[in-house]
């Protein structure tokens, strides 16, 4: 417990610092703590209550961590991490409509952060509005043509359009930039089981897996694929490898039996 301190007397900018320090060393209960006191000497200040946020969010308080981070922008509305801890905040809560407000703020700014520019378009694909997650990918595009994720992003919106054509185009562009993107690589393969490509989805899964061996998805479709080719021993491998990684995996034990 911290000792009880006249308000006349407490020093906020030290109080503030030593509850940076107690953030620092991942101690967010006694950091709260230090920043309460420093509220209540000094309500005036941003600082505090920024800092209350950033300990609530590592809590898994979000909605706290957003009222904190409202009080914060009350008090300096120019602070732009404010916005950006408020946006993912308000993220966790599934609030993808006031999120979004946070990140247009900060890029009407001027913000260079990508994070910003990518999580506005994750906000607005998550509320459907797919033209104008386009829109701000193709300003991306523009701003960052070597962000593999952009293109990746693209393809996913395209999908989820059902354009399976544009989708591989953008897929493709993406494995351009990077030939080792996960999601690509597992994105190509389920394309070429549309297809019934399923040797060529066989090599992508391949790929994927060396990536990301803990993915039981991955074994999942390369069992799919290969069972497909009548290379039943493979898929049977497949299928155990899926069930050890994730033994609930109800598709796997069906497919296995």
């Amino acid at each position: 417990m911290l000792p009880f301190v006249a308000k006349a007397q407490i020093n906020a900018d030290g109080v503030i610092s030593m509850g940076r320090n107690a953030l620092y060393y991942e101690d967010y209960v006694l950091s709260i703590q230090y920043f309460n006191h420093a509220i209540e000497a000094k309500p005036y200040l941003y600082a505090p209550y920024y800092y209350r946020a950033v300990a609530k969010y590592y809590l898994g308080d979000y909605v706290g961590a957003i009222n904190d981070c409202t009080a914060s922008i009350e008090r300096d509305p120019f602070i732009d991490d404010c916005y950006r801890l408020r946006a993912i905040c308000l993220i966790m809560t599934g609030d993808y409509q006031k999120a979004s407000g946070d990140y247009r703020l900060l890029i009407q700014r001027k913000s260079e952060d990508q994070a910003v520019w990518y999580n506005l378009v994750l906000c607005q694909a998550q509320q459907k509005q797919f033209a104008q997650a386009d829109s701000v990918l193709d300003k991306m595009i523009v701003k960052w043509p070597g962000y593999a994720r952009c293109y990746m992003l693209k393809a996913q919106i395209a999908m989820e359009q059902k354009d399976t054509i544009a989708a591989d185009h953008l897929i493709d562009r993406t494995l351009q930039i990077d030939s080792f993107y996960v999601d690509a690589l597992a994105a190509k393969a389920m394309l070429y089981m549309r297809k019934d490509s399923f040797a060529r989805a066989e090599q992508y899964y391949d790929r994927a897996i060396v990536q990301s061996p803990r993915q039981a998805g991955f074994f999942l479709g390369r069992a799919l694929s290969r069972y497909q080719q009548n290379k039943l021993r493979g898929a049977m491998d497949d299928y155990n490898v899926a069930l050890d990684l994730a033994p609930d995996n109800y598709p796997g034990h069906y497919n296995r039996g």
